[in-house]
């Protein structure tokens, strides 16, 4: 945008440019979420909705769990152990933003939004570098139907999230980013452990 846009003519031009309306959030420290909904998050009924912010954690355990394997016999020059790690940190970044500052400025919502942003371009490199079987063994149909299906998933769900967000429907919200939260998770749980116990894959 132009020096000489002002902030509101700015504002509409990131509402209708979805990169431009992305980059800008990640260098921004305010919450993406209306301050009163914060209350409503800490209610009993929606443990769900803070749950699934440990999803990311989940994963980053279990990928270093099985790190030794993965780099016997998947790809032994991917960092399958920083991976892990920063999906750990990814869990506590997204509770932190989510939950505990959620409607609030905070540097967490950058933390988490550059955090989530990187790992999941991450995946969708492994994934296309995986397929195309570039420093990676070969997979079986399972596995690449697992990646061609929880990747696009959840960037849907991610934007769905984001859709009734902007209407203002805070129930719909906590199950859409619930699910957000976990589509990545789970997908990629059940791809590890499915990897690991089909031993060494065929060439």
């Amino acid at each position: 945008p132009s020096p000489q846009m002002g902030g509101a003519a700015r504002a509409r031009l990131h509402d209708t440019h979805p990169v431009l309306d992305w980059l800008a959030s990640l260098q921004n420290p305010k919450s993406t979420v209306p301050p009163g909904w914060n209350a409503r998050i800490q209610q009993d009924r929606y443990w769900y909705y803070r749950f699934s912010c440990s999803g990311y954690s989940l994963l980053g355990f279990v990928m270093l769990a099985c790190s030794i394997h993965l780099e016997t016999h998947v790809s032994q020059w991917w960092p399958w152990r920083l991976e892990g790690s920063l999906l750990v940190i990814q869990g506590v970044a997204s509770y932190c933003s989510d939950v505990v500052f959620v409607g609030k400025t905070s540097t967490a919502h950058l933390i988490d939004r550059n955090l989530a942003t990187s790992l999941t371009l991450c995946a969708f490199a492994r994934c296309a570098l995986n397929i195309m079987r570039l420093g990676f063994s070969r997979m079986d149909a399972i596995q690449a139907g697992g990646h061609l299906s929880v990747l696009p998933l959840g960037v849907l769900l991610y934007f769905q999230s984001k859709t009734v967000r902007l209407a203002g429907d805070f129930d719909a919200f906590v199950i859409w980013h619930s699910l957000w939260h976990l589509a990545f998770p789970l997908g990629g749980i059940l791809y590890y452990l499915y990897t690991v116990s089909i031993g060494a894959p065929v060439a």
